[in-house]
């Protein structure tokens, strides 16, 4: 059995259909949490009706098992009997499940990413050197790092939490991995949306900024318009990783890959509000008969320069330092504050581990001024997942 955690979320679900065809002999196991309302295993019979329709679910759903469980329990709730037997029916651990928010403790974002992690392994150690480990952690946990950097790099100053509790599991994989058959680990960039459909249930990272723009928050951007952002969309990750995933590895190897565009295919900031005044405007075109938003001005060089530092000085002494200073000088930044550092200046992330795995089955990930049309019509078609696409 392949055992998934994460299958009801945005990139989880998305992989559930290539999951089941590159494995076709074996049993897919979800674990999924109870939730108000809902149990497990309703969550279970939902997730599969969105990710394949239903009448594919019901088809597959002898395959598919729900493992009613939660990651950050000891034993993920199950007895210590039904925790052992689920470790030797596994195969194979995929891991998708995050907390992938920007502005959470250090202690919050362990829970799940560093503690939800520790479960897991704590199940493979049980079949120890028989259970694979397929991990989705991001690429940035290069952090801070400047530069071109591999898919084994490990950043050593990171600018939030997210970053950093994904790099700690990373770390615990890579020290604990003579438990597993083989380990490998995903590191996508910044997902969007379905390159063809623009359809997402995640409206983070670039999301937050736009939306704020488009609602008239802000007419100045702080941010660098040359700074480079790597966006690849959810369908291309999904299928990569699923692809690889089911590589046969030599046992006890260790294998890190960057699901990302790619060095040269990034979009820079001005390059995505464009994508977005165009898109927004094509659209409010067609609705109201008028084109409403405007190109916004960016913060002049000598106020990146005070923000740069301001951002510097919070690593130092805290984020209430930042908060202080902005309230001072630039109070509208103040809602931007979680994604300001991505605005400035990234990393790059090697791909061609990636690629030359992928050989020609894959061109690389589209640009994404590609589809960018796609991704921001649906946000706006939908008010931001606020209501369903069909009623637009």
């Amino acid at each position: 059995m392949i055992l998934l955690s994460g299958s009801t979320g945005f990139l989880g679900s998305a992989m559930l259909g290539d999951m089941l065809d590159r494995h076709p002999e074996q049993e897919l196991g979800l674990l999924i949490r109870d939730s108000k309302g809902s149990d497990g295993v309703q969550r279970g019979r939902e997730v599969l009706h969105r990710a394949l329709g239903r009448e594919r679910a019901e088809r597959e759903s002898g395959r598919v098992r729900v493992v009613a469980g939660d990651l950050v329990e000891e034993n993920f709730g199950l007895g210590q009997t039904e925790f052992e037997e689920l470790a030797q029916r596994t195969s194979m651990i995929f891991h998708s499940a995050a907390s992938t928010s920007f502005t959470q403790t250090i202690a919050e974002a362990r829970e799940i990413n560093l503690r939800g992690t520790e479960s897991l392994l704590r199940l493979a150690q049980l079949n120890s050197g028989n259970i694979a480990f397929r991990h989705i952690s991001t690429a940035y946990v290069a952090g801070t790092s400047e530069g071109v950097v591999t898919p084994y790099h490990l950043g050593s100053g990171f600018r939030n939490t997210y970053e950093q509790s994904k790099a700690e599991a990373e770390f615990l994989l890579r020290e604990n991995r003579q438990y597993l058959k083989d380990l490998v680990v995903f590191r996508p960039s910044i997902i969007v949306g379905d390159s063809k459909t623009g359809e997402t249930t995640s409206f983070n990272v670039i999301y937050a900024p736009s939306k704020m723009l488009i609602k008239g928050m802000f007419s100045v951007v702080p941010g660098n318009p040359a700074s480079l952002l790597d966006v690849v969309p959810v369908d291309y990750v999904a299928r990569v990783i699923s692809t690889l995933a089911s590589r046969v590895r030599e046992a006890g190897s260790y294998t890190s890959l960057h699901v990302c565009s790619g060095v040269g295919r990034e979009a820079s900031i001005k390059e995505i509000i464009e994508c977005l005044v165009n898109a927004f405007n094509k659209f409010s075109a067609h609705k109201f008969g008028a084109q409403r938003l405007q190109f916004p001005e960016f913060l002049s060089p000598e106020m990146l320069a005070r923000l740069n530092g301001a951002i510097a000085q919070a690593a130092l002494h805290g984020i209430k330092n930042i908060e202080r200073f902005l309230e001072r000088n630039i109070p509208f930044i103040g809602h931007l504050l979680p994604y300001v550092h991505y605005m400035l200046h990234n990393p790059q992330f090697c791909t061609q581990d990636t690629m030359r795995e992928l050989g020609d089955e894959f061109d690389p990930a589209p640009l994404f001024t590609a589809y960018a049309d796609k991704v921001f019509g649906y946000c706006f078609a939908t008010d931001w997942g606020k209501r369903p696409l069909a009623v637009i």
